[in-house]
């Protein structure tokens, strides 16, 4: 079984929610929407949940955790 990646909170989740409100680009909106989904909600959202919400892969969510992560 794959370990889970952790989330680092760098932000509250209020915070992320107003980053993701105010992104103008789809791409970056995309991004601080599955941020925030998973910040609103961990550890019990996984991934593939946020994957399915946001309408992309839960290699792109992944992928997105851990820039933010970094």
């Amino acid at each position: 079984m794959k370990q889970r990646l952790p989330f680092v909170f760098h932000l509250p989740a209020d915070d992320i929610r107003r980053r993701y409100l105010a992104a103008d680009r789809p791409g970056e909106r995309t991004r601080w929407h599955a941020v925030w989904l998973l910040a609103d909600a961990w550890p019990d959202r996984t991934p593939e949940q946020v994957a399915r919400l946001v309408g992309r892969s839960a290699v792109f969510v992944r992928n997105a955790l851990k820039r933010w992560n970094d």
